[in-house]
C-alpha cells in the first residue's frame, strides 16, 4: 500500500529530482548498450574470425562489408577510422551449448555499432536502415533483409532510432525514443507506473534510487526494460528497392532482383513485376507456391528459376 501511495508523486517531482533520475537511467542505459553491443559484434563476425584490434584489420573487415553490401556499399556510410580502441567482454555457445566467455579488443562502442551498421544512414535524398526484424515467412523460411528507407523528406529523432521498452504489471508496456530524458520524456500516469513498478520501501532518496536499481535489476535471466534499433520494429516499412524503381510503394507491383540479391540496389538490378493473379510453382518439385514460400534464383546458365522453401532446404542439406 505504501508503495502505490507513494509513487502517486512520480507525477509531481521537482525538476532536480527528474534530471537525477534522467542522468542515472542514462548512466545504466549506456551500460547496457555497450554490453550489448560487445555480444553482437562477436556473435556475429568475432567468431568467424574478423577483428577489428587495429586500423588494419578494421579496414579489412569493412572491405568484407562491401563484398555483402554491394549497392549502396558499407564504406559508403562508415566515417573514417581512427585509432581508439578499447577492451570488450562478450560470449558464446557453441554448437554442443558449451559457453565461452571471450575478451576483445576493438574500437568503441559508437564505432561498434556504426560498423555493424546500427541506425539510420543518409543515402541521396532519404534516410535509409538495414531490415533487422526477425521475420518468417508462413512456412518458418526467413525472409530476406535488406535496406528499408524512411519516405522522402522525412528525418529520424536521433542516428540509432534507438526506442526503449519497459515492462509493467501484465503486459503492460512503456515505450520511449528518449535515451538521455527517459524519465522526464513520460507521461505522467507512465512516472507513476514506473515508480509503482521499481520503487522500493524507504526514504524519499531510496526510493528514487531504487526506480533506477529495480529498472535494470535482471529477474530470472529476462530483463525489464529492452532497447530497440532502427529496422528492429514490426510494421509496414518502405524499402529502399521499391524507392529507387518506383518512388515508393505501387499497389498490385512488387520489385525483385536481377541476381536474387537483395542488397544490391543497383538500378539495373531492379525489375518491377505484378503481383496479382500470377500462379507461381516451384521449378523443381512442381508443386504450387506463393512468393512468401519461395525464392528466385539463378541457375548455371543465368535463367531465374522458383523454388520453394522446401526445395531450397533439401537443396542446401544435400551440398554439405
Amino acid at each position: 500500500m505504501w508503495l502505490r501511495a507513494k509513487a502517486k508523486d512520480a507525477r509531481s517531482l521537482s525538476a532536480g529530482e527528474e534530471a537525477y533520475l534522467d542522468r542515472e537511467l542514462a548512466i545504466k542505459l549506456r551500460e547496457r548498450m555497450e554490453h550489448e553491443a560487445s555480444i553482437r559484434w562477436w556473435q556475429l563476425f568475432g567468431i568467424e574470425g574478423h577483428s577489428l584490434d587495429c586500423l588494419e584489420a578494421e579496414a579489412k573487415f569493412i572491405t568484407h562489408l562491401d563484398n555483402i553490401f554491394k549497392c549502396p556499399p558499407a564504406s559508403q556510410f562508415l566515417a573514417p577510422s581512427d585509432t581508439k580502441r578499447r577492451s570488450h567482454h562478450a560470449y558464446h555457445f557453441s554448437r554442443q551449448c558449451v559457453y565461452h566467455g571471450v575478451e576483445y579488443v576493438a574500437p568503441p562502442t559508437t564505432r561498434l555499432l556504426e560498423l555493424m551498421l546500427y541506425g539510420y544512414f543518409p543515402y541521396e535524398n532519404t534516410w535509409i536502415y538495414l531490415d533487422r526484424r526477425s521475420q518468417l515467412s508462413s512456412d518458418g523460411y526467413k525472409k530476406p533483409k535488406q535496406w528499408l528507407a524512411l519516405p522522402p523528406g522525412e528525418i529520424p529523432q536521433d542516428r540509432l532510432g534507438i526506442t526503449i521498452e519497459i515492462s509493467t504489471g501484465w503486459r503492460s508496456l512503456i515505450r520511449s525514443q528518449s535515451p538521455a530524458a527517459l524519465f522526464s520524456s513520460l507521461k505522467p500516469f507512465e512516472k507513476e507506473n514506473l515508480a509503482r513498478e521499481f520503487g522500493a520501501e524507504g526514504s524519499h532518496q531510496h526510493w528514487l534510487e531504487h526506480i533506477v536499481e529495480g529498472l535494470f535489476f535482471e529477474r530470472g535471466h529476462r530483463s525489464r526494460i529492452s532497447i530497440s534499433y532502427a529496422g528492429e520494429s514490426e510494421g509496414q516499412h518502405l524499402t529502399l528497392a521499391e524507392l529507387i524503381a518506383e518512388e515508393g510503394r505501387t499497389p498490385g507491383k512488387k520489385v525483385v532482383m536481377h541476381d536474387g540479391d537483395y542488397l544490391n540496389c543497383e538500378p539495373g538490378n531492379l525489375i518491377v513485376r505484378s503481383n496479382r493473379g500470377r500462379t507461381m510453382s516451384c521449378k523443381t518439385c512442381r508443386r504450387l507456391t506463393t512468393k512468401d514460400q519461395s525464392e528466385i534464383t539463378k541457375d548455371s546458365l543465368g535463367s531465374s528459376l522458383r523454388i520453394c522453401h522446401s526445395c531450397l532446404r533439401w537443396m542446401a542439406r544435400t551440398s554439405e
